[in-house]
C-alpha cells in the first residue's frame, strides 16, 4: 500500500449533557451545539483525504492485511471517542461476561484532557450497596450518589475495566480508548434491571502514574494497558518514531505541525487523528504539541 498519514473523519453525536469544548478545542461539530461524544478511530470510519478517502479503516485492514495493522493483529483491537460534560453523564458500563475482573477483557483507558476545579469521574460501586437501592438510584438517574468519586485534572489516567459502571461528571473533557466489548450499555434509566447482570460490585477504578522519560526529541509519558501501548508525547521541536510492526494512531491534543511518513507529508491540528500504517516503519513529527500516541 502507499505509505502516508492517513486522516479520517470523525462522527460527532449530541448530548443533552454535552457541552462546547469539543467544537471550542477541536473544531467538533458545530458552535452553539451540545457536543457530547465523538468517535475518533473506529472499523466503520471513513478516510477524509487522499489515495484512501471514502475507504473506512477496516476496508483498509481487509485490502492491505499486514501491510496496514501489522503482522500481529488482523483488525482495530481498539476504539478512541472523546467525551464532553457540562453536565455529569448518564452511567453507562461494558459487559464483560468471560473476565470482568482481567486485564484481557474489555478495557479503557479515559484520558483526562481538560477538567474544571473539583471535577472528576465516577466509577465503581461503594461496598454494600444491595441491588434494590442500586436499582432505585438507577431508575432515577441517581447512580452517582452510591459510586466512587475520583477527582481529576489533566493529563490524569485512569484505567476502567468491563463490568464496572462508570460516568463523566460535569467539567470534565476526556478521551476514551476501548477494546475488547463492543457494546456499552445504559447503567440507569429503563434498561437498568437488565444491565445490572454485567455489574461487577468488586471492581474499582485503577489510576495511572506513567513512566515520564526526557529524550532528545521531547518528553513521552508511557503506559499501557493489556494489549495497548500508549505513549503521551510531548512535541518540542521534532520527534522521529518507529511503528514497531503495528498500526500506530496519533490523537493529537494540543499544538501544530507537520507528520510525515512514506515521505507524504500532512498538516495537524488540535483534534486530528491521523494513522501511520504498520509498513511504514519510520515517521515523523515537527512543531510543538501534545501527542497521544497508540499502537
Amino acid at each position: 500500500m502507499k505509505i502516508c498519514p492517513i486522516k479520517v473523519t470523525p462522527t460527532v453525536t449530541e448530548q443533552p449533557w454535552g457541552g462546547g469544548r469539543l467544537h471550542a478545542l477541536y473544531r467538533k461539530g458545530e458552535e452553539g451545539k451540545r457536543i457530547g461524544e465523538t468517535t475518533e478511530l473506529s472499523p466503520a470510519l471513513r478516510v477524509a483525504a487522499g489515495e484512501f478517502q471514502g475507504l473506512t479503516v477496516s476496508q483498509l485492514a481487509s485490502r492491505y492485511g499486514e501491510e496496514f495493522t501489522g503482522g500481529e493483529q488482523k483488525g482495530i483491537p481498539y476504539r478512541i471517542r472523546l467525551l464532553d460534560a457540562m453536565h455529569r453523564t448518564p452511567a453507562f458500563i461494558y459487559p464483560d461476561e468471560r473476565e470482568a475482573k482481567g486485564m484481557r477483557g474489555h478495557y479503557e483507558l479515559a484520558v483526562v484532557l481538560r477538567a474544571e476545579v473539583n471535577a472528576g469521574l465516577y466509577a465503581g460501586l461503594r461496598k454494600g450497596i444491595a441491588k434494590a437501592e442500586y436499582l432505585e438510584l438507577a431508575a432515577e438517574n441517581q447512580l452517582a450518589r452510591v459510586m466512587n468519586f475520583l477527582p481529576a485534572v489533566r493529563g490524569d489516567v485512569f484505567f476502567l475495566p468491563g463490568g464496572l459502571p462508570a460516568a463523566v461528571g460535569g467539567g470534565v473533557t476526556v478521551m476514551a480508548v476501548s477494546g475488547g466489548a463492543e457494546e456499552r450499555y445504559d447503567a440507569e434509566g429503563s434498561e437498568a434491571e437488565k444491565n445490572y447482570a454485567y455489574v461487577e460490585k468488586d471492581l474499582r477504578a485503577m489510576k495511572f502514574v506513567g513512566r515520564f522519560e526526557q529524550n532528545p526529541f521531547g518528553r513521552v509519558r508511557r503506559f499501557s494497558c493489556g494489549p495497548l501501548n500508549a505513549e503521551e508525547i510531548g512535541l518540542e521541536d521534532r520527534w522521529e518514531g518507529a511503528t514497531e510492526d503495528k498500526l500506530v494512531s496519533l490523537f493529537f491534543a494540543e499544538g501544530e505541525g507537520r507528520l510525515e511518513a512514506g515521505g507524504e507529508e500532512a498538516a495537524f491540528l488540535p483534534g486530528d487523528v491521523f494513522l501511520i500504517p504498520a509498513e511504514a516503519g519510520r515517521f515523523r513529527m515537527e512543531g510543538k504539541a501534545l501527542v497521544y500516541l497508540f499502537r
